[in-house]
């Protein structure tokens, strides 16, 4: 097959020119339909458009990943004559047809890979094929089939499609992930075993700071790894105090901050030494004078003012630096809340003691009222009271 040649329905070869006026209609279609705007459409005509558009979406989607597929290997074969080292030029030749589609369509890798991965997958001729084509199954669910289908043996395979085929058509791509997996440990057990290896061989994680000095943490976990990270964010999601209106990431972030708060403050982390984990703030002396200035918390330069609300038993330690950073005084470690002081104030307070609030003491932090922490204020029943997270960093930051 030429460049200037591709294959015509009937399995013939045809110019290039059939391929280029099939398009040119798409684009006369579509500018058609953009010459009326979508605001003079009603409820009806705005659903019906919608509908159809994800529909010629998924189409034209697996049509691109057949035709990144198909120009991959046809570059392969050219470059792969079968002497001595064409295999490597082959590779080469792939690689840089990736770049070349990254640079022209604005593609990343992963969208480079998994289009090829897709032609691929959909070059098999059957159900799932036929229903991908028709726009009928997204492209991510016709992915998850495909690999499920070469998995398992090929006497129960055209079963297990014909069973799957409907779900792939209605289900979310994570919902029909899972109904994947569960259909592949009844056929083959130890297929599914194997293949839950090959996931958990996928994990990772990452804690960077961003260039603002935000904290990034990111995650992809599977099976019980999930199951537990994810049984542990609920279990640590706390409800809104009055006043306080968190959206769902800013109460998930919440909550891994209370699970490595609980992890530091009643868990067994590793030691450094005999010293259990703490973050270490270094203030330098200026900062105190000026009562403002930069302090560095573990590599991270943040406002005085921004370290005023400590978390009580979760170890910090305080260096405080003359001008040129040599150290001059260090703190003692917090001391963690006695179990009886903890039980008194529940018993007390019950909930956070702000106006109106009325978050369970388990949510709850111990507030040093009267005198600061940061002013040696004791850990006492009269110095302190029960508050949560947003009302204990108000109090502090004197916004109560």
């Amino acid at each position: 097959m030429t460049l200037n040649q591709t294959r015509s329905p009937a399995g013939g070869m045809v110019p290039v020119a059939y391929s280029v006026d099939r398009l040119g209609v798409l684009e006369d279609a579509v500018d058609q339909l953009v010459e009326v705007p979508v605001e003079r459409l009603d409820e009806a005509g705005l659903r019906a458009e919608l509908a159809t558009i994800e529909k010629v979406r998924r189409r034209l989607q697996a049509r691109a990943a057949r035709a990144t597929s198909t120009l991959t290997g046809l570059v392969r074969r050219q470059a792969d004559d079968g002497t001595p080292g064409s295999r490597r030029e082959a590779q080469r030749a792939t690689q840089q047809t990736h770049t070349q589609l990254m640079d022209e369509l604005d593609w990343t890798p992963t969208e480079v890979k998994d289009a090829e991965r897709l032609g691929r997958q959909l070059a098999r001729t059957g159900p799932l094929s036929d229903a991908t084509d028709a726009g009928e199954v997204p492209p991510k669910n016709a992915k998850t089939l495909s690999r499920l289908l070469s998995r398992i043996e090929p006497d129960v395979r055209e079963a297990a499609e014909q069973r799957l085929l409907e779900a792939a058509k209605t289900q979310t791509p994570g919902v029909f992930a899972d109904t994947c997996r569960q259909v592949l440990a009844e056929l083959d057990p130890d297929e599914a075993e194997r293949a839950e290896h090959a996931r958990h061989q996928r994990r990772f994680g990452s804690v960077t700071t961003t260039a603002d000095g935000m904290t990034r943490i990111y995650a992809e976990l599977c099976g019980v790894d999930g199951a537990l990270v994810n049984k542990a964010v609920d279990a640590f999601r706390r409800p809104d105090a009055p006043g306080e209106h968190r959206r769902p990431p800013q109460a998930t972030a919440d909550a891994i901050v209370a699970m490595a708060r609980a992890a530091l403050e009643g868990g067994t982390p590793a030691t450094n030494r005999g010293v259990r984990p703490h973050v270490v703030c270094t203030v330098p002396i200026q900062s105190l004078i000026d009562g403002n200035g930069p302090v560095d918390l573990d590599g991270t330069t943040l406002p005085l003012d921004a370290i005023r609300h400590l978390l009580d038993g979760a170890g910090w330690s305080f260096v405080v630096t003359a001008a040129h950073g040599t150290p001059i005084a260090v703190s003692k470690e917090s001391g963690t809340v006695p179990v009886g002081l903890w039980r008194a104030l529940q018993l007390r307070d019950q909930t956070c003691i702000a106006d109106g609030c009325d978050i369970p003491a388990a949510w709850c932090d111990v507030m040093h009222l009267d005198t600061p922490h940061r002013h040696g204020g004791p850990l006492t029943l009269d110095n302190t009271g029960l508050g949560c997270r947003h009302h204990h960093r108000a109090y502090d930051h004197g916004r109560l």
